[in-house]
């Protein structure tokens, strides 16, 4: 998958557009510490020194769609380049951090997909909701 891909599909499957709400809180953390790392990778392509984050506050986060298009803007590359080991990697521990809920996709078909299976199927029991 592209970076573009997996920021639009986290956020498809995490936050609710239509009503407005984003599925939990550790999810909307989650995207944030994942936009953060895919422009910390961007910002190293073609670059001459330091360049400012376009996500300076999770609150970017309220409306995810019109910081993506920023941000797709800032960074096109993301458009087509497919996930390097490293970010893959990365992705994958965040997804297991201590207090994290559990995504509500398999992020990964692995030897452990039991845990996975089980993890997406306690969460969507346990759902909550997160409006600002």
């Amino acid at each position: 998958m592209t970076y573009e891909e997996t920021i639009l599909c986290l956020i498809h499957l995490i936050y609710i557009a239509h009503e407005d709400y984003w599925l939990d809180l550790s999810l909307y953390n989650l995207t944030g510490d994942w936009l953060h790392q895919v422009e910390e990778h961007f910002a190293s392509v073609n670059s001459s020194g330091l360049k400012a984050s376009i996500l300076q506050s999770y609150t970017s986060l309220e409306r995810p769609s019109s910081f993506v298009t920023t941000s797709f803007k800032k960074h096109p590359l993301a458009r087509e380049q497919l996930l390097a080991h490293e970010d893959k990697s990365y992705f994958l521990n965040i997804t297991q951090c201590s207090g994290q809920k559990p995504t509500p996709f398999i992020p990964i078909l692995d030897n452990n997909f039991e845990v996975w299976f089980k993890k997406v199927w306690l969460y969507i029991g346990l759902s909550t909701r997160y409006k600002f």
